[in-house]
């Protein structure tokens, strides 16, 4: 798709839209009493619903129907489930409402301390990456190597058996490979002038030469590199939203900054201000970049998930390493000293982890470590901004699943003012002290092993964050949009991103009740609704559709109850973008997913009973789409076909509101499966017999090789 065209121009327009979600104090003090007006609302209606229900109760207790009084209990239950969660999303909402930046002066408060110190911080960036696509690496690579912040070492974290036996999987190791080499030649020249002109700088002003000469040589090589990423931004092929959004965001922003200093750097009249000017532009492109494998090395964790892949990096950091073989001539490290080593790994004050489907803003780095720089920050162990859809999305799944990603970022926001912060893995800066403080030490295959990151579940970031909680550290998130991430392409992908993010909360809360004397009583409920909320929130919302309740759901109170949520949440949408339908949109989205995320919380069930790790399951991203599994295409329409029985006997009954309910959910459930899976899709893998080839990925978490549980 070439520049000028209509789809990147539908996106640069979203892009906008979204770098400020206000543009006033008046603005958000207006929402503030808006989101106390829903917030009363939403508890009255509550209290409606839920006395009228126990009136049902009394009643059925007078009358001796006990079966009656029990389901009117259950059906107050799930009443109560779904309340918590529109009332914990509104607390969540004010929260980022006293959070939302607006005043850019103070909003970054540590940069300009760390801009001005000698000894800039050590950050180590990691991208895992497992047979990623590497176009898709590279942006992630570009916007780590385009950090605005000295002092910082890239390193692509390759998953991929080294020895891949698949015709598709081989090329792409070996392009992930080289792409490293590439992209470390095209900063060649840039890093070359920018260390020669500062290394002359320094040189001349020690020999007495004037300001006005270096200040023009100064300017000529910020004019040079800018001319380099315009040269970069115009030859990049924009072919979907996700490349918009990267030339736009990173290359365009680096083009920016340059010209602004080339502005501040012509009114300089000092030496000092010149040399500190050269110095950050020496350090926009001195960064060193490169690969690792941990499968080559056998005594490495070699275990099939993103945890233990970052996990086998950090525990050679800060350490000088020898390559050893055995008899079998397998590769293995022994520490050494530096003298002797053949793999000098340096020690680093902070970690960016990066997924290799995401994109940085040039800021990210200096901003978030200069917050952590910060005197009273000591005790924060992970910073980020929790990442963004990618705007501008080209079908109905992607931009409707980026408004839900996008919907979590307001309650992520508002999880840091209750101090509840938990770490989205996507992207973060990690302080090494605090992950080496929580480190506990294993055997794999006879080897021994570091865990800094547990990967006891698949959201091992949820985990950790529970583990730093307990040993005194914080978690912080900052309010400003630094990050985006892909949104799965099709439902296939969607299905196996979802169920993942599922699976692990009901394991993990066991550690929070553990330390539960540690958080306040708001901490406590907001990470503990998080952890059972895949759990809880989805068999309510199955029992509220397919629930013999009856005469117990007749009343008004109900349809009243969701009316402020869907409200509020309707209001946070336009303000992030989003059309005036999108609501309904999502809530269809909510009910196809309902399976979904039912089955990543069975195999958390299923983990606790016999105790084996779910294998990690990668999101996929592939030109074709990905199979959906049988079970998430039989099990809505069972769904709906439910629905409409329920509808029916409803309507014999004379029970009008459950009647409307179900048919409204059978409606929604249809255009789910029509719009974000499609009639052509769902037939294709609902009848496909088992073993006949398909065009589409595979789900590998149901095919064992994909997963390369075996490597």
């Amino acid at each position: 798709m070439p520049l000028g065209t209509g789809a990147y121009r539908r996106a640069n327009r979203s892009l906008t839209q979204t770098r400020h979600l206000f543009e006033n104090v008046r603005q958000i003090h207006r929402e503030r009493r808006l989101g106390w007006i829903a917030l009363v609302l939403t508890v009255l209606f509550f209290v409606g619903a839920e006395w009228h229900t126990f009136g049902v109760v009394r009643s059925a207790f007078g009358d001796r129907d006990l079966a009656t009084a029990l389901l009117a209990l259950l059906f107050a239950l799930v009443l109560l489930t779904l309340m918590s969660g529109s009332v914990l999303y509104q607390a969540c909402r004010f929260g980022f409402l006293e959070r939302v930046p607006m005043d850019h002066t103070e909003r970054f408060p540590g940069v300009r301390q760390l801009v001005r110190r000698d000894d800039a911080p050590s950050v180590l960036m990691l991208i895992p990456s497992y047979k990623e696509e590497p176009a898709v690496i590279r942006q992630a690579l570009l916007s780590a190597m385009l950090q605005d912040h000295a002092n910082r070492r890239v390193v692509l974290l390759i998953d991929d058996p080294p020895e891949s036996s698949g015709a598709a999987d081989s090329p792409l190791l070996e392009a992930a490979r080289r792409l490293v080499d590439e992209l470390d030649w095209e900063f060649d020249a840039p890093r070359r002038g920018t260390r020669q002109l500062h290394a002359a700088m320094l040189d001349g002003f020690g020999r007495g030469e004037s300001v006005p000469l270096w200040r023009t040589r100064l300017q000529e090589e910020i004019e040079t590199t800018r001319e380099w990423l315009e040269c970069l931004a115009e030859t990049e092929r924009v072919n979907s939203h996700t490349d918009a959004l990267f030339v736009d965001r990173v290359l365009r922003i680096c083009s920016s900054d340059l010209h602004r200093m080339a502005d501040v750097v012509s009114t300089e009249s000092s030496a000092g201000a010149l040399v500190m000017w050269s110095g950050r532009l020496r350090a926009l492109f001195d960064v060193e970049l490169s690969r690792f494998e941990r499968k080559q090395w056998v005594n490495l964790p070699h275990e099939a998930n993103k945890a233990m892949n970052i996990n086998a990096y950090l525990s050679l950091v800060g350490k000088a390493w020898a390559f050893d073989a055995d008899e079998q001539d397998q590769l293995f490290l022994t520490e050494t000293v530096t003298e002797r080593a053949d793999l000098v790994v340096p020690d680093a004050d902070y970690v960016v982890t990066l997924d290799a489907d995401s994109i940085l803003d040039p800021h990210y780095v200096i901003r978030l470590v200069g917050q952590m720089e910060l005197p009273d920050n000591e005790r924060v162990a992970v910073i980020q901004t929790p990442y963004s859809a990618v705007p501008g999305a080209p079908t109905s799944l992607e931009r409707v699943a980026g408004a839900t990603t996008d919907l979590q970022y307001i309650v992520h926001q508002g999880f840091t003012h209750w101090d509840a912060t938990f770490w989205v893995g996507a992207n973060a800066v990690l302080r090494m002290s605090a992950i080496r403080s929580i480190a506990t030490a294993d055997v794999e295959r006879g080897w021994p092993i570091l865990r800094f990151v547990q990967d006891r579940t698949v959201i091992e970031d949820t985990e950790s964050s529970i583990d730093l909680a307990a040993s005194g550290w914080q978690l912080h998130n900052v309010p400003d949009r630094l990050s985006w991430s892909a949104t799965p392409p099709d439902f296939g992908a969607l299905v196996i991103q979802r169920r993942r993010w599922a699976n692990g909360g009901l394991i993990i809360l066991p550690k929070l009740l553990r330390c539960r004397r540690r958080l306040s009583g708001a901490t406590f409920l907001l990470r503990g609704h998080y952890l059972v909320s895949p759990a809880v929130s989805n068999t309510a919302v199955l029992l509220l559709v397919l629930g013999p309740f009856g005469a117990v759901f007749q009343t008004f109170w109900l349809p009243l109850c969701a009316v402020p949520y869907f409200w509020i949440q309707h209001r946070d949408l336009r303000r992030l973008g989003y059309r005036q339908a999108e609501i309904l949109r999502i809530w269809s989205l909510n009910l196809l997913l309902v399976p979904v995320n039912l089955a990543g919380v069975s195999k958390s069930l299923h983990q606790a009973a016999i105790g084996a790790k779910t294998p990690f399951a990668r999101t996929p991203k592939v030109e074709d789409r990905t199979r959906i599994p049988r079970l998430y295409i039989a099990a809505p329409l069972v769904f709906a076909i439910s629905a409409v029985i329920s509808a029916w006997l409803h309507l014999q009954n004379g029970f009008g509101m459950d009647t409307a309910f179900a048919f409204i959910t059978v409606g929604l459930l249809l255009y789910a499966m029509f719009v974000f899976v499609g009639p052509r899709a769902a037939f294709d893998d609902l009848l496909r017999p088992n073993g006949q080839a398909t065009n589409a990925k595979d789900d590998p978490e149901e095919l064992p090789e994909l997963t390369d549980r075996a490597a």
